[in-house]
């Protein structure tokens, strides 16, 4: 297996991703849920053992279909591109280190990273991710 895509729920702002109190940092509730449900999507996927090399990531994000949304998409056509939704940096680190040791065993192996915002199509958003393994021999 060379390639794995999965459909998460939308993903948390790195605002929500962790806390500090009395000096000590850590990651939130909601992140860890977060972080349980994306792993677990990532494993049914079939894949065994996280990608050893280096590894693409494609992530397209989708915003929640609001009724605002809805209302606009009838007079813009690039109403999702204006609508409320998570700043497409915001959410990586979050979702980068959700795959650590899962998907891939360490995102400092990511050599190539894509992002961008899609036209919401469901009520509580969406994120679609593409991890594909990589030819080393590409980078030597």
């Amino acid at each position: 297996m060379n390639e794995i895509k999965i459909i998460g729920p939308y993903p948390i702002s790195l605002n929500a991703y962790k806390r500090i109190v009395n000096n000590r940092l850590y990651r939130t509730k909601e992140a860890n849920e977060f972080k349980e449900k994306i792993q677990e999507l990532a494993k049914e996927t079939g894949l065994i053992d996280p990608f050893d090399g280096f590894v693409e990531v494609d992530i397209v994000i989708y915003p929640k279909l609001t009724k605002t949304a809805i209302k606009l998409s009838k007079k813009d056509p690039l109403y999702y591109l204006k609508i409320q939704c998570l700043d497409v940096d915001n959410c990586l680190k979050v979702l980068l280190d959700s795959f650590n040791k899962v998907i891939y065993t360490d995102d400092k192996k990511i050599v190539k990273l894509t992002v961008c915002k899609g036209k919401p199509y469901c009520e509580e958003g969406a994120t679609h991710i593409i991890v594909k393994k990589i030819d080393e021999e590409c980078y030597k």
